[in-house]
């Protein structure tokens, strides 16, 4: 279970633990999809992540808010 820092008695959510062949398993799956993903057309790629954000129950905003990770300060 993860917690809110900000308010460690409210859980954010229950995420399953993985161990390395997780991990081995996902970046192998996003090395396959990188090249065909790539080739999509701008407009596509959008599409597919706002299908995901509905899917998500989330807006679009609200979707790559909780999934992306950009460290202050380094535009990455």
């Amino acid at each position: 279970m993860s917690l809110d820092p900000a308010r460690p008695d409210e859980p954010v959510g229950d995420y399953p633990i993985g161990d390395a062949g997780t991990a081995s398993d996902a970046v192998g799956a996003a090395v396959e999809a990188r090249s065909s993903w790539r080739s999509l057309p701008f407009g596509a790629r959008a599409r597919t992540l706002e299908q995901a954000a509905r899917e998500q129950g989330d807006t679009a905003l609200e979707f790559f808010t909780r999934t992306a990770y950009i460290r202050p300060g380094t535009g990455r």
